[in-house]
C-alpha cells in the first residue's frame, strides 16, 4: 500500500496479488489481509466495480475464517465504494453491517470509522442532524481507543462537518480542529 501512496499501483497491485497467491489455503489472515490491500487499490486506482467484486470477496473469505473484525473492514470498503458510486443507501448498508460487526469487537475494533463513514453518507444525503449524531458518536467512540491518532481523525471529521453546518458551529469546529493539529504533532 506504500506504493500505491507513492503512484506505484500496478507494483503494488502485482505484489498483492503475489502475496495473496501464496497465503492462499496455507495463511488465511495473510490471504485476506492481501484481499483486502487488492480491493483498497482498485477503489483508489478508480476501478470501483474491481473493488467491490474484492470486498465482496473478502467479506466471504473472512466468514469462512471467522474473522469478524477483516469483515467489518471489507464491509467499510464497500461502502466506500458504493459512495463513490452514488449509491448512498447500498453504501448505508454496507456501513451498517459494518457497525454491527464492529460494536461486538473489542477497542482495536476502530468503531469510530464507522460512525465517521456514516456521518459523512448521512451529510451526503443532507440529513445534517444525523450527521452530527454520528459525528459525537465517533467522537465518543475514539476516546477509548489505543491508538490516539483515532481521536485526532474523529475530531477533524467533526469539525469539517461542522464547518460545513454554518457560522454558530464555526467556533466549535476551530477548538476540535486546533485540538486535533496540536494532538498530530504531540505524536509526530
Amino acid at each position: 500500500v506504500a506504493m500505491a501512496l507513492a503512484g506505484q499501483y500496478p507494483l503494488a497491485t502485482a505484489l498483492q496479488r503475489e502475496r495473496a497467491e501464496l497465503a492462499r489455503g496455507v495463511e488465511p489472515r495473510e490471504q485476506i489481509d492481501a484481499q483486502l490491500a487488492l480491493a483498497l487499490l482498485a477503489r483508489r486506482g478508480g476501478d470501483l466495480q474491481g473493488a467491490e467484486a474484492g470486498y465482496r470477496g473478502v467479506i466471504a473469505l473472512a466468514q469462512q475464517a471467522g474473522d469478524r473484525l477483516a469483515q467489518a473492514q471489507a464491509w467499510s470498503g464497500l461502502s466506500l465504494a458504493r459512495k463513490n458510486l452514488g449509491d448512498y443507501y447500498e453504501a448505508l448498508e454496507a456501513e451498517t453491517a459494518a457497525l454491527a460487526l464492529r460494536s461486538t469487537l473489542g477497542p482495536d475494533a476502530k468503531l469510530h470509522s464507522s460512525y465517521v463513514n456514516l456521518a459523512a453518507l448521512y451529510e451526503q444525503l443532507e440529513d445534517f442532524d444525523s450527521a452530527r449524531d454520528y459525528q459525537a458518536r465517533a467522537l465518543a467512540a475514539s476516546t477509548d481507543t489505543p491508538d490516539p491518532l483515532d481521536r485526532a481523525s474523529a475530531q477533524v471529521s467533526m469539525a469539517g462537518l461542522l464547518n460545513d453546518s454554518g457560522a454558530a458551529y464555526a467556533a466549535t469546529a476551530r477548538v476540535l480542529a486546533l485540538d486535533a493539529y496540536r494532538r498530530q504533532r504531540q505524536l509526530g
